[in-house]
């Protein structure tokens, strides 16, 4: 019995971290369990056969791998590979109809059958979990085990967990040192002394203009000693790979992996434009790919859904500050940049909250007693936060019977303190105002955040203003996204029953003028611990923020809250002033570039600078940027009638 409840509570531990397990209660994981079946697999064992009945099991990846192959016109065509944590052969919970492909053992797995039965009367209870399930039996793939929740906020982010392909498309390759390279007269043993110096694998043979004719790998050597078909006298042109397989120096890393794939070859040489035509620039090999794709977003967050110690999550999420310096020598655009950094963040905070579920449920046995969802506000739910600066965040959970009140909010506090405590130790400071979800007030249920909200909205002073400023910008990073839809319904509703809240924050967005003297010198700081630096957060980017938050809302237009994004579509509904919202949207590009490389540079927040540590250009960018400041606020002092108000 004994053995039988440990296993159960690691069948339980491990399920929970996975959709859509992780979006049930307790009560319905412990019905999951009741029916389980374990299946220990080998190498070639089949789940299920394209054209078979639909079966009474479908099957969650515990430990290996599972194909899924299509036979089509004779040819057997992978549809997918589903490792630990995927669910795969959903069809008989959706539809009673034939398998439309095959299920087989990639390697020896331990594979989790769940009841069809059992997971139809879950999915007539939960609707996110019946949500779940559709949506990856209508995408026809097994479900993925990404974030378990889409994007719902006041202004519903876009953010997107971003896959190698797509971000490889705007990476430039980078050599790590300069070609070594021989004339085509070398003798072999000359060039292999040189290769051994050098510890390099591979010796460039260019011509007088220094275009690249051959290429000699230490592989090659090795193959022909063992031939016995070496001359070490001989000029190294006798034995050279010619002609040679070029790339531009500026080629990306996916179109390098792919001419080393079509080319079935380890190196390839940059040139000016090319060709052997042009001058060698460098060389990219194999083995810088694999470091490459070793620091890749994808490769990142890929590591941080697998890990389950704190201390690893921070070695994983400092590779992020070296990926987001190098985006940032390569000027890569800061909209790209924000959104990738933005992904990572979101995969570290629900690694976290898994563990965080993970620490309570081995401690005391318990689950999230309802459904929740945690909530990123401020900069990271503006999908602006790429610097790690301090945590922001709040938690919604569904509305419970008073008597049991205290001991769910008792729950999701405890979870909030784990999740603040790991992301400390991963770099992620607290914030100083307490605006986390382990405070009481921010740990509230369905009702009272929307009785919060109304109180800001029909009562609006300072304080007031300041919090909506804040929590208006969130964004659902885990858990039950129409906690997230609900609450942004209710907001819409009685924001424009109530215009002097938008009043209030029209002045409270043209508090901080534009921050250059009547000289046209940086306003700085005057005094405390930050004494003559400037502040690029308070008198840069907020007045542009807040400016354009209350103006997203003036126009009624929701599922925004990035601010580059906000002045984009006000070009498009207020035309009248689109050359506007289009510096605007500039500016705040600049400022968030220039904070990103101060922090880098100091390894800090960024929001402290000496202006005399920018390059001439900079500063010239810097000052330029503060120019549609005042004339943003001039529209909103004019739009709303601040001169009587």
């Amino acid at each position: 019995m004994a053995n039988r409840n440990v296993l159960k509570y690691r069948t339980q531990d491990f399920l929970v971290e996975y959709p859509p397990f992780s979006m049930m209660s307790e009560a319905e994981i412990s019905l999951v369990l009741e029916n389980i079946k374990i299946k220990y697999v080998d190498k070639g064992d089949i789940f299920f056969q394209q054209g078979d009945p639909s079966g009474d099991y479908f099957y969650i990846v515990r430990k290996g791998a599972v194909k899924l192959e299509r036979l089509e016109g004779g040819v057997n065509i992978l549809m997918d590979l589903c490792g630990e944590g995927d669910v795969f052969g959903i069809r008989p919970v959706i539809a009673d109809q034939p398998y439309l492909s095959t299920g087989t053992a990639q390697e020896e797995s331990i594979v989790y059958g769940i009841a069809v039965a059992d997971i139809r009367k879950i999915m007539a209870k939960n609707p996110q979990v019946s949500s779940f399930l559709a949506s990856s039996f209508a995408s026809g793939s097994r479900t993925d085990r990404k974030n378990d929740n889409t994007d719902g906020l006041v202004f519903i982010s876009k953010g997107e967990v971003f896959q190698d392909e797509k971000l490889s498309e705007v990476q430039s390759l980078h050599s790590s040192r300069e070609p070594v390279t021989c004339s085509p007269d070398t003798p072999v043993e000359v060039a292999a002394s040189i290769m051994t110096i050098e510890k390099v694998s591979s010796i460039i043979i260019i011509n007088e203009e220094r275009h690249p004719v051959g290429i000699l790998t230490d592989s090659d050597i090795r193959r022909m000693v063992g031939l016995r078909r070496l001359e070490l006298d001989q000029p190294i042109r006798m034995i050279m790979h010619s002609p040679v397989t070029c790339l531009p120096e500026k080629s990306t890393y996916a179109q390098a992996q792919m001419t080393m794939i079509q080319h079935d070859i380890g190196q390839i040489v940059l040139t000016e434009d090319g060709t052997d035509e042009s001058e060698i620039k460098g060389v990219f090999s194999e083995s810088e790919m694999l470091v490459y794709q070793g620091n890749s977003p994808g490769m990142i967050i890929k590591q941080m859904k697998k890990s389950r110690d704190p201390e690893e999550l921070k070695r994983i999420r400092e590779r992020a500050e070296l990926l987001l310096e190098r985006y940032l020598d390569q000027d890569v655009a800061i909209t790209f940049i924000s959104d990738v950094m933005t992904a990572i963040n979101d995969a570290l905070f629900v690694r976290a909250i898994r563990i965080a579920r993970r620490r309570i449920l081995k401690d005391s046995g318990r689950l999230p007693p309802v459904r929740f969802t945690w909530v990123a506000i401020g900069s990271h739910g503006r999908r602006e936060q790429i610097i790690r600066t301090d945590q922001d965040h709040a938690i919604i959970f569904e509305e419970v019977p008073r008597n049991q009140y205290d001991s769910v909010k008792k729950y999701f506090l405890e979870l909030a303190n784990h999740v603040v405590e790991i992301m400390i130790t991963c770099g992620f400071k607290e914030c100083p105002a307490k605006m986390m979800a382990n405070n009481p007030k921010w740990c509230l249920s369905i009702d009272e955040w929307k009785g919060q909200f109304s109180r800001w909205i029909h009562s609006p002073d300072n304080e007031s203003i300041l919090h909506a400023n804040i929590f208006m910008d969130y964004r659902s990073v885990y858990g039950e996204v129409n906690l997230t839809k609900e609450l942004t319904e209710h907001i819409f509703n009685i924001v424009h029953d109530s215009k002097i809240f938008l009043t209030y924050l029209a002045k409270y967005a043209v508090e901080t003028p534009p921050p250059l003297s009547f000289f046209r010198n940086f306003i700085l700081e005057k005094d405390g611990a930050h004494k003559n630096l400037f502040d690029i957060k308070h008198r840069g980017m907020l007045p542009l923020v807040d400016a354009a938050r209350v103006l997203i809302m003036e126009q009624k237009v929701g599922r925004i809250n990035n601010t580059i994004d906000r002045y984009e579509k006000l070009a498009e509904v207020d035309s009248k002033n689109a050359e506007l919202y289009q510096d605007a949207r500039d500016s705040y590009d600049v400022l968030m570039k220039l904070r990103a490389k101060n922090g880098i540079k100091n390894a800090n927040s960024g929001r402290y600078f000496s202006p005399d540590q920018l390059s001439k250009v900079q500063r010239l960018l810097l000052r330029n940027s503060f120019k549609p400041i005042g004339q943003i606020q001039e529209v909103l002092t004019v739009r709303f009638r601040l001169k009587f108000f």
